[in-house]
């Protein structure tokens, strides 16, 4: 690719995401430490070693990274997710890269998504077709509680407390 090596390329993505995600997470990625809400998250396909791969292999019998975040209207974050997957097609075709330079190829894209939201940039409609035509099946959440009658804080502050003792 124009006369320089694909790691060379690798390298300087990876280098660009990194200081993209250090330069603009405050200003467009700043996560509220336990929002309320409920979890929610995405399956990002990805090409693991052999030795991680165990790691990384979801019940559909595909490697995948979970991207995730605590919303309060589930659609609203689905769309959210598709738009990612649609804006930056490596992403949602599934990511190559070596797992530990996923997250801030990932998280790049998701900063930059937001960059875009603020100043209105449309998703074309061209892109989430061609996405559907690759994206694989999602995994189905499952939910470990039955119990859906206790308001959102309850569940944050179980979260929480649990987290404490870790």
């Amino acid at each position: 690719m124009f006369g320089v090596s694909s790691n060379s390329v690798c390298n300087i993505l990876h280098e660009f995401c990194r200081a993209l995600v250090l330069e603009f997470t405050d200003e467009y990625l700043t996560p509220n430490f336990l929002p309320s809400g409920f979890p929610n998250g995405c399956h990002i396909e990805i090409d693991p070693p052999a030795a991680e791969a165990v790691d990384h292999h979801n019940y559909k019998g595909w490697f995948s990274v979970v991207l995730f975040a605590m919303v309060d209207y589930r659609r609203v974050v689905e769309n959210a997710f598709g738009h990612v997957k649609a804006r930056f097609r490596r992403v949602g075709m599934g990511l190559h890269s070596h797992p530990k330079k996923n997250a801030v190829i990932i998280m790049a894209c998701c900063v930059l998504h937001n960059i875009l939201n603020v100043h209105n940039s449309a998703i074309d409609e061209a892109w989430k077709a061609a996405l559907g035509e690759h994206d694989k099946e999602q995994p189905h959440q499952s939910n470990t509680s039955t119990d859906y009658s206790r308001p959102a804080e309850e569940i944050r502050s179980a979260i929480a407390d649990y987290l404490c003792i870790i």
